[in-house]
């Protein structure tokens, strides 16, 4: 160790450049690593949070013909019926579909439908003026409406606190059935606890278009716990908000058309099976090839093979400055074998072992690794730093909650290991040729070289 560390010192500058090298290679490998881990994680939480990559998803087969003939350009050949108008899914789909599916155990519609209402009336006592909740007035509260199916609160794991789901005879019936969110009760019934709010109504004037009349409470449901990034995308309440789901069907005297249908399997049900009963359903009702039935795990498995590619390409991109120091611990340190081969002739010709030579050799470059490495996490967390802040940056004209998550982008034991396991792996690895060359020195023509 000792003479390592002389030799070392004594080309101090030449190993400085080395020591650099490295750790320019390890801070960029680093900092794109942890920058990676941070958006892959959260990639991945987020597509496991929505339970529509459980299911199998139908919606109308459709055809872009600007895919092909450009915008506002005639088709060069007649399109089929089935594309050229295709079908729209409407409720009655959805009520036939959980009455028919055998293999389903939730249905529920894609697309979130959002309405707002003024509020005029709760418990049957009419809103007066001079109702105060926290310096605001009662007048100002407003129901933010979602439109849902009765499986909506089972198929995202919502439980209910109080009361009950709406049921598929008052889906289908557009009954003015109503689940509060938890929240709203404290806000609406101050004092009352969630059962006591149960048959309770609310009434409502409509907003623009929309038309407002009562909601009779069955059930409140409790509050949802979402993961931190689809918490930092949810826009802040506005006082006296409350939300509350309702039928699609509800105040409607048509069918309603809805974007999609997704359907997850009942215990003991494939995906495949599931499949092959919803494309069977359609094809009875629309016609064959009118709606494409997806399975999401498919396509969450490709964008993984996708996404893993992508990573692999740019860790790959980010390992060639490393690569590059590499090349020069091993043309260096095989320059510097050449220059010191009479003193190593002579060390053996003294009686110093070859393995001696070979592991003096590799340790210079064990401990340039090693020193390398620790200094390439100081520009890791400059590489992090200038990433967390383009990332902030753009983050924060989507959400200011989202800009907040991102901002605690930082580097883990896991990036430091990884760096430092790169480092000193790369600079042993190419080591070993110089290290190899001066154990295996010509005694006699070291001693006859200048």
């Amino acid at each position: 160790m000792r003479i390592a560390q002389r030799q070392l010192r004594h080309r101090f500058l030449e190993n400085l450049l080395i020591l650099l090298g490295i750790a320019l290679g390890v801070g960029v490998l680093t900092g794109m690593g942890s920058f990676l881990r941070f958006l892959v994680s959260l990639d991945e939480d987020l597509l496991r949070s929505q339970p529509e990559m459980q299911s199998v998803i139908a919606r109308p087969r459709t055809f872009d013909a600007s895919e092909l003939w450009g915008v506002g350009s005639p088709p060069a050949v007649r399109l089929a019926a089935e594309l050229a108008e295709p079908v729209q899914l409407s409720t009655d789909d959805l009520i036939a579909a959980r009455r028919e599916l055998a293999d389903a155990e939730h249905v529920v519609a894609g697309g979130i439908v959002i309405r707002a209402y003024a509020i005029t009336s709760v418990g049957g006592r009419p809103v007066q003026a001079d109702d105060q909740e926290q310096g605001a007035s009662i007048t100002e509260y407003r129901l933010q409406l979602q439109r849902a199916t009765p499986d909506e609160m089972a198929f995202r794991g919502r439980p209910m606190i109080a009361g009950r789901s709406f049921s598929w005879d008052d889906y289908a019936e557009g009954r003015r059935a109503l689940i509060l969110e938890e929240e709203g009760v404290t806000v609406l019934f101050p004092g009352l606890e969630p059962a006591e709010v149960i048959g309770q109504s609310i009434g409502t004037a409509g907003l623009g278009a929309e038309q407002g009349g009562a909601w009779q409470i069955v059930g409140v449901v409790a509050k949802q716990e979402l993961n931190p990034f689809m918490a930092a995308l949810q826009p802040p309440k506005r006082p006296g908000e409350v939300v509350g789901y309702a039928p699609h069907t509800a105040g409607e005297s048509q069918p309603v058309p809805i974007m999609q249908i997704s359907v997850t399997p009942a215990p003991g049900a494939t995906p495949e099976q599931l499949v092959n009963e919803v494309e069977l359903f359609f094809a009875q009702r629309h016609g064959p090839d009118r709606v494409t039935v997806t399975n999401p795990v498919e396509t969450l498995r490709e964008l993984n093979q996708n996404r893993r590619a992508t990573v692999l390409a740019l860790m790959g991109l980010a390992a060639l400055a490393l690569v590059v120091a590499a090349i020069n611990v091993l043309n260096l340190f095989t320059a510097r074998v050449s220059r010191r081969r009479r003193l190593m002739a002579m060390n053996v010709a003294l009686g110093a072992d070859r393995r001696l030579l070979f592991q003096l050799t590799l340790l210079e470059a064990l401990l340039l690794g090693v020193a390398g490495s620790v200094v390439g996490l100081l520009p890791a967390h400059g590489v992090v730093a200038v990433l967390r802040a383009l990332l902030v940056a753009e983050a924060a004209l989507a959400s200011p909650g989202l800009a907040d998550l991102v901002a605690g982008i930082g580097i883990g034991w896991p990036d430091v290991l990884l760096g430092l396991a790169a480092g000193i792996g790369t600079s042993l690895l190419f080591g070993l040729y110089p290290a190899f060359l001066s154990a295996s020195i010509d005694i006699a023509g070291g001693l006859r070289g200048e």
